[in-house]
């Protein structure tokens, strides 16, 4: 990932709100899995970025994987091990609202480890193992900015979906930030019902993130203090 520790900091200058933006160059770790065993050994040791990517990229509109399977690792268990029970259970984790990747590390090793225990590990044959990738990440500050929550409402309903994302995932999981950028930003500007709100959107229960700009938008509006 591109970027210092100091990305953190520079979202905010003198109260005035940064838009930042990401671009993605998509890379193998040279992991891949043909069983369950393998699979769960690999999500144990892959970095933190290789775990994002697969959990969370299909926000991104040229990343598409069936909507009742909205991660990599999901879709991967019920199209190719057709292990569905398994695959159910790692559709349900709460990606939205997570705030740390640690967590999610630890419910999907526990996940899968609990279903080998009772159901073993079948091998798929070569050519549909899962090949583990990394998201490389170079952040970018865009041209926009704001201070107060009128141009904060204004940039949002236009800003670019790969700045959305950035500011809610990105940040809060990969920065360890542990809550989206918005909502750090307008509870330190005394918004805290519209933090409140947006905190509480899960991504995941709309069509795509521009769904997901017009509902932050809404709240920031229903929410004006």
């Amino acid at each position: 990932m591109s970027g210092d520790g100091g990305l953190s900091t520079k979202t905010v200058k003198n109260n005035v709100f940064v838009f930042y933006t990401s671009v993605y160059q998509n890379e193998l770790t040279g992991e891949t899995a043909k069983n369950l065993k393998e699979f769960v050994g690999c999500i144990k040791k892959i970095d933190d970025t290789s775990l994002f990517y697969h959990l969370y990229s299909s926000l991104l509109s040229h990343h598409f994987v069936p909507p009742e399977y909205p991660n990599d690792f999901a879709y991967w268990t019920a199209d190719t091990l057709q292990e569905f029970d398994l695959a159910e259970r790692l559709s349900s984790l709460d990606l939205g609202k997570t705030t740390e990747i640690a967590i999610l590390r630890r419910k999907i090793v526990n996940i899968i480890e609990k279903h080998i225990k009772s159901n073993g590990s079948r091998t798929v044959p070569e050519g549909v193992e899962f090949h583990f990738l990394k998201r490389v990440i170079v952040i970018l500050p865009t041209a926009y900015t704001a201070k107060n929550l009128k141009e904060f409402t204004g940039v949002l309903e236009n800003i670019d979906t790969k700045s959305i994302f950035y500011h809610l995932f990105v940040s809060k999981l990969l920065l360890k930030r542990r809550v989206n950028d918005f909502s750090l930003w307008l509870e330190r500007n005394g918004n805290k019902k519209a933090a409140e709100a947006i905190s509480k959107i899960d991504p995941y229960d709309y069509r795509d993130l521009n769904d997901v700009r017009k509902k932050m938008v809404s709240a920031l509006k229903e929410h004006k203090r």
